[in-house]
């Protein structure tokens, strides 16, 4: 009884044994030929069957394998910590799971991870690879995140991968279940592969995806179009014997019609061919094959197209381009400009994009292209959009959904800004301090200094530009960086901020207009958008001062004096570096020449000039004018005479003519400026009355050259000056100025509402891209309103404004404008 029972137990146990050993036999055969879904599976079962921790672990690992094979990193993990265990002494093992951590994006724990490989085996190379990688990765992983962006409309729940271009239209890998289906590719337990087609409206959206009649049953991708031959080229993949090739089929493009699809003659079957690529001018296609001679894994070959469409030889790009891993997805722009996507060159983890020049017909040099076009998962497919700097390429680093496509607008390579931003006196770093990057074509970058004042973006390898540090306690500063070609680096950029410490004053003399005579004991008012400020009363030499001023803010100077024009003046107080008053010797043309009110009375207006021969004002004549400007708008009920006088030179017939088309000159600025018409009456006088008659030199001339006003009413009524702007406010074409960008958002309201005390009929408009604002005030309705209201403006303390013209609310050049009919 008891051998019966031991010969039992032998013969249950030897038989578990044969069974285990079996499904393990199986589990290897399937990931052998790469169906790593049931590989998993089955191996899973057998770890369940057995007791032995030896065992356990080495099939933790195998499980670990295969899901990290399908993609599906953070169950690989889970089974390659059961795999290594409290104490981990397999480096392959720990290398698997510091690949894994990485391409999860888990970055400190894949540090961690390569860290104690090197304990294990301190020479170990792929450990010190892995460390280079993560380094490089965060030096650069906070780089512009806003230039890729997923394509949510494209992408689904599947895996999609592998963007190419067809007449315009995307077309893309898909391992998405149509319809329901079941079917599951064991190599990804997804789909099997497919191509499909979303076709481009004029705005530049997609439709929804079409799948395209090419490829059969078997895992298809990677679409090219050759456009002189009229047909296209894909990779077809036979699981079952580990094995793609390049499949070829002709396109009527109009018709949208394929024919059936064959192998391309090229090819050759006992090797692995795929990711075919024509380039634009259809002279040459880039692969991926493994053939014999080549440097190891997939290689990246090329092949002439010959004008009769047949091919030349295969070609290797070569030990620059190629290394001992896969060379994968080659695209091309242009025909000088390849990308294409490596496990072997030293990157950010996972397949990473490179690029490389043909110099020539070889490849000398690669680059890496930076973040976030590379991260720390597979990123590869990159395919820019023929004759754009737009595109789209593939990335796992979207953990939930597998492979998605991502776009991008600006052009893909790059070169890396970083600097930092200083306390001047101090040496302490600036935190939070605001940067903005512009260059060339005016594209805007903004981004924020970090704890230590460090700051880093990329900017296109053409591009030069400026950089400017901004901060609420510092004054701003801008530096430039020029175009160094293909070369990816600029010299870190220093910022040494100095501190708004300084304050500013203003200061102005009075004075009356026709004597000249100091007025002391006068009161001069300062206001700001928030209303009365303060008051102050000129000196014995008529002279006034404000002191202890906030820099970059608008102030209103006014002054009133019984049976005088009352006046006003808006100054901004600009960033100084050093304490400053503001005054006429400083540029800053602040002094009021009072103007008694009397009626008749002929007062001229100093430096008043036009054009030879002609009434057009000179630019520089407004100035004077608007001080008018001010003294009509503060004393609203007063009507005037404008009239222009000539030399006693010349007919009276021409005389006259000149002389009343310069008085309405000087009328119509006055109306554009908001002063109402019914105000105003222009006369010209010709040469009938002189201020020196027989006079003979050219001082004498110029003198009697004079442009006046004179009081006709002390209370006219006054029609309003609204009139023709709500008529107007139907217009589709619009005029604004603009006053300021800043990368900090402001109140306009708050920070520019005085410019509303001076200027009638004018609203702020606020744009915001990038992170960067922009001001802008309207709305005008002609080119002429314009105008004025950009001078007055610039009078105001805004030397850089100008005007921006909008067409049915989209903005246009002043060429647009001027060309534009109603």
């Amino acid at each position: 009884m008891r051998k019966a029972v031991l010969f039992l137990f032998l013969f249950l146990t030897s038989s578990a044994m044969i069974a285990q050993k079996a499904v393990v036999r199986q589990a290897d055969k399937h990931f052998a030929v790469h169906n790593f879904a049931k590989a998993a599976k089955m191996w899973e079962r057998a770890f369940h069957r057995t007791d032995d921790l030896r065992e356990k672990q080495l099939l933790a690992f195998r499980i670990g394998s295969s899901y990290h094979r399908m993609n599906r990193f953070e169950e690989a993990l889970q089974w390659y910590a059961d795999a290594n265990g409290e104490e981990p002494s397999q480096v392959d093992w720990m290398l698997a799971q510091t690949d894994a951590y990485l391409r999860a994006g888990n970055i400190q724990s894949a540090k961690l991870s390569a860290i104690h490989t090197l304990k294990l085996n301190p020479v170990s190379a792929e450990a010190k690879r892995f460390l280079a990688m993560i380094n490089q990765y965060e030096t650069q992983s906070q780089l512009a995140e806003n230039l890729v962006v997923a394509a949510t409309g494209i992408n689904s729940q599947w895996s999609d991968y592998a963007p190419g271009w067809l007449n315009g239209d995307l077309v893309i890998s898909s391992s998405r279940k149509e319809n329901g289906g079941n079917d599951s590719d064991g190599r990804t337990a997804e789909g099997f592969s497919r191509l499909y087609l979303f076709i481009a409206n004029l705005y530049g959206d997609f439709g929804n995806a079409i799948p395209l009649p090419v490829g059969g049953n078997s895992n298809t991708g990677t679409l090219t179009f050759d456009r002189a031959n009229e047909r296209v080229f894909f990779t077809r993949c036979n699981n079952r014997k580990r094995r793609c090739t390049i499949m070829e089929a002709s396109f009527n493009p109009e018709t949208f019609a394929f024919s059936r699809a064959k192998p391309a003659s090229f090819v050759n079957r006992k090797y692995n061919f795929g990711h075919p690529h024509v380039r634009e001018d259809g002279k040459k296609m880039y692969f991926i094959a493994n053939l014999p001679g080549g440097f190891g894994g997939n290689d990246i070959y090329s092949i002439t197209i010959k004008s009769d469409g047949s091919f030349g030889l295969p070609i290797n790009l070569g030990a620059v381009v190629n290394t001992s891993f896969d060379e994968l997805f080659p695209t091309t722009s242009g025909d000088s400009l390849l990308f294409f996507s490596s496990y072997g060159h030293p990157g950010f983890g996972g397949l990473d994009i490179f690029y490389a020049f043909d110099r020539a017909g070889s490849f000398n040099e690669i680059g890496l292209l930076t973040a976030p076009y590379n991260s720390t998962s597979d990123d590869f497919g990159l395919a820019v959009k023929p004759g754009t700097t737009q595109g789209a390429f593939s990335s796992n680093r979207n953990r939930a959904s597998g492979d998605d496509i991502f776009f991008f607008d600006d052009y893909p390579i790059r070169k890396i800004i970083k600097g930092r931003v200083l306390d001047a006196q101090t040496l302490n770093p600036v935190a939070n301090a605001d940067i903005q990057i512009q260059y060339n074509d005016n594209k805007i970058y903004a981004l924020q200094t970090s704890v230590n004042g460090d700051f880093a973006t990329s900017v296109p390898t053409y591009a030069s530009g400026n950089v400017t540090a901004a901060h609420p306690d510092y004054l701003t500063e801008v530096k430039d960086f020029l175009n160094t070609g293909s070369h990816p680096k600029i010299p870190e950029i220093e910022f040494l901020l100095k501190r708004r410490n300084h304050t500013a004053g203003v200061s102005g003399k009075v004075t009356e207009r026709e004597t000249g005579r100091t007025i002391a004991n006068q009161v001069v008012s300062i206001n700001s958008s928030g209303g009365f400020l303060a008051m102050t009363r000129t000196n014995d030499k008529g002279v006034y001062l404000f002191d202890s001023l906030k820099v970059d803010f608008l102030y209103s100077l006014k002054i009133e004096k019984d049976g005088y024009f009352t006046e006003s003046r808006v100054v901004r107080i600009p960033e100084i570096d050093k304490p400053m008053i503001l005054q006429k010797s400083s540029g800053y043309d602040l002094d009021f020449e009072l103007t008694p009110i009397v009626m008749k009375k002929e007062i001229a207006l100093n430096d008043i000039y036009y054009d030879f021969d002609k009434a057009t004002l000179r630019e520089s004549s407004k100035l004077e004018l608007d001080k008018l400007v001010s003294m009509l708008r503060e004393t609203p009920k007063v009507r005037v005479q404008i009239s222009s006088h000539t030399d006693t030179r010349g007919t009276d017939k021409y005389n006259d003519k000149l002389s009343a088309g310069r008085a309405k000159s000087v009328v119509d600025y006055l109306v554009l400026s908001g002063i109402s018409k019914s105000r105003l009456v222009s006369k010209g006088f010709g040469k009938r009355n002189p201020v020196i008659r027989n006079a003979g030199s050219e001082a004498e001339h110029q003198a009697n050259r004079r442009t006046t006003f004179q009081v006709l009413d002390m209370n006219a009524a006054v029609e309003s000056v609204s009139s023709n702007n709500i008529i107007a406010e139907n217009r589709r074409l619009v005029y604004r100025v603009q006053i300021l960008v800043s990368s900090v958002k402001r109140n306009a309201d708050n920070d520019f509402g005085i410019l509303k005390g001076m200027l009638d009929n004018i609203r702020f408009t606020e744009h915001q891209q990038a992170g960067v604002f922009r001001y802008e005030v309207g709305d005008r309705y002609s080119i002429s309103e314009a105008e004025v209201l950009r001078n007055r403006i610039r009078n105001a303390g805004f030397p850089d404004a100008f005007i921006v013209p909008y067409i049915d609310n989209e903005r246009v050049s002043l060429q647009q404008a001027k060309d534009f009919r109603p």
